[in-house]
């Protein structure tokens, strides 16, 4: 089975992301899991064109962690702006996404998505199921 790819028009530039490789997929998971709690939360609550990532400024997430899952799926994706080719993006990441934070945000939402989307709508159906049972729990009711 061949990893998948997707790409998705931000801003100004192309970006195509294929899946981590599993043994990269898991480490990530293990480094990103605040990350992902974002990415199962309520998106709807979040402006279109910015990321729900974006919110993780408030929280407290380890850098050497947030520079390990940009690097892991830098290293799986390829960029290019109107007009031009691809060009890997782990060499051209400093250059597009210097003082571009919610860009970058943007693209790493993409990138997480693309490589657990199956596993993160698990996520959000379990949660969803699991917030119907806390409502309606009998220690809520008075």
């Amino acid at each position: 089975m061949s990893h998948k790819s997707e790409e998705k028009q931000i801003g100004d530039y192309t970006f195509e992301v294929s899946t981590l490789n599993f043994s990269d997929g898991m480490k990530v998971k293990a480094k990103a899991d605040k990350l992902l709690m974002l990415k199962i939360s309520d998106e709807g609550e979040f402006e279109e064109g910015v990321s729900p990532l974006s919110a993780s400024v408030f929280m407290d997430i380890d850098i050497d962690n947030l520079e390990f899952v940009i690097g892991k799926f830098a290293e799986r994706s390829r960029v290019k702006q109107a007009g031009g080719s691809y060009l890997p993006l782990a060499s051209q990441k400093e250059l597009i996404f210097a003082g571009n934070y919610e860009l970058m945000y943007q693209w790493l939402d993409f990138a997480i998505e693309v490589t657990y989307s199956n596993f993160l709508d698990g996520l959000r159906k379990t949660a969803k199921k699991n917030m119907g049972k806390v409502k309606d729990s009998k220690f809520l009711k008075k």
